[in-house]
Formats: C-alpha cells, structure tokens, sequence
C-alpha cells in the first residue's frame, strides 16, 4: 500500500518484479492484479474519506483560529452529489500579524499535488521583519488558471484589506491575473 500510495499508476508487471525482488515471492499476474486494485481501493477511499470531512476540518479551524477566512466551492455533478472544487484558508492569526508586522510584498504561485487525485496548490507568502518566509494564505483547487486564481485572489484582497491594491505590490510568475 506504501508503494502504490506514492506510486498509484504502478503496472501490473512493476508491481509483481517489485513483489519478487523484495519479498523473493513469485505471485501470480491474476494475484498481482487483484492486489493492486484492492490496495487502490483502499487508498482512493481514504481520500475520499477525507474530503468528505472538509467541511468539519474548517468548522474546527474556525472556532480554534477566530478572525479566519474558509472558503469551501463544491460543485453538483449531476446525480445530486457535490463534488470538491476549491478550498481557501487564511489564518486570523497569521492574518493579523501579516498586516501589522511584514510589509505590503506578496508573492503568489501554485504548485502540483502528487497522488491519485490531481490539483494544485496556490500560496500567498510574505516576509516577515527577519526576512523569512511568512505564509498569509493557501488554497488547493482542481487546476490552475485564470478562474482558480481569481477566486483565490478575491478572498486574499478581502482578508488583507487591499481594497484598490496602492501600495502592495504582488509577485508572480502568471502572465496575467
């Protein structure tokens, strides 16, 4: 489970010559096959489980963190299921001491998630009066585009109180935002 975690579109034939190297074991194709599709079951259920518990985590992020902003876009997929489509969060805490300890300089960027379900990660840092790196706010979504970061940016600008955006400056490596 370790190696398809990390590795969920392991073959079949990877899996069995990985099975035979390290455990000196010769299953059989069929066996191999069964295991590998039972292993992902368990795993995709996992995560599904977890996202099914996102709205109880910001809950809890909520009534520890005041003066935070969750923002959660599910999106119907037809047959009356939601399915997860966005998250944002800003920590009151951080929030607060962004505005009253680091200068107006965000810089923006996402990154991949590596796994069986795809999406990226969005950040907004600062520096703090040490020069180090202070994270302000975080997402993940299904992609990253134009739309992704606007939604991202409208709560940023809200939280940070940026109103017109004179004297911030923001860096990125977008072409246009």
């Amino acid at each position: 489970m370790k190696t398809l975690r990390l590795q969920p579109s392991l073959k079949v034939r990877e899996l069995k010559n990985l099975i035979e190297k390290k455990h000196n074991y010769k299953a059989t194709m069929s066996k191999c096959f069964r295991v590998r599709a039972k292993a992902l079951a368990l795993i995709v259920g996992d995560y599904k489980g977890q996202f099914g518990m996102i709205r109880a985590y910001a809950n809890e992020l909520l009534t520890k963190n005041k003066d935070s902003t969750i923002k959660i876009a599910v999106e119907n997929n037809g047959d009356g299921n939601c399915v997860f489509k966005s998250l944002y969060i800003c920590l009151g805490p951080l929030k607060r001491g962004f505005l009253e300890g680091c200068r107006k300089v965000l810089s923006i960027d996402g990154c991949f998630l590596k796994g069986p379900w795809n999406g990226q990660v969005l950040a907004a840092v600062g520096r703090d009066a040490n020069n180090q790196i202070y994270p302000v706010a975080w997402g993940v979504t299904q992609r990253e585009d134009k739309e992704t970061w606007l939604w991202f940016m409208q709560f940023l600008v809200s939280d940070l109180q940026m109103e017109e955006g004179h004297g911030w400056t923001i860096i990125s490596d977008q072409q246009k935002v």
